[in-house]
């Protein structure tokens, strides 16, 4: 579920994602993107009982490779 938020301060309209579309634009399953938040890699918000991220946060998320995955 995505949802539409607007700022107060700038009357600016934030596109809010929950785990499953990120999940969808990151190419990932749900479960890896409440890993990578968990894990501190990928920043979101708690709205209520969800989390969802913004598309700025989503655009920016850069995923760490392990060590031993590199070295091969």
């Amino acid at each position: 579920m995505s949802f539409t938020l607007r700022c107060d301060s700038c009357s600016n309209d934030i596109d809010m994602f929950d785990i499953v579309d990120t999940g969808r634009k990151l190419r990932v399953h749900p479960g890896s993107v409440q890993r990578y938040r968990r894990f501190g890699q990928l920043d979101g918000t708690s709205i209520q009982r969800g989390l969802y991220f913004t598309a700025k946060q989503i655009g920016e998320f850069k995923p760490e490779i392990p060590k031993e995955v590199e070295a091969e």
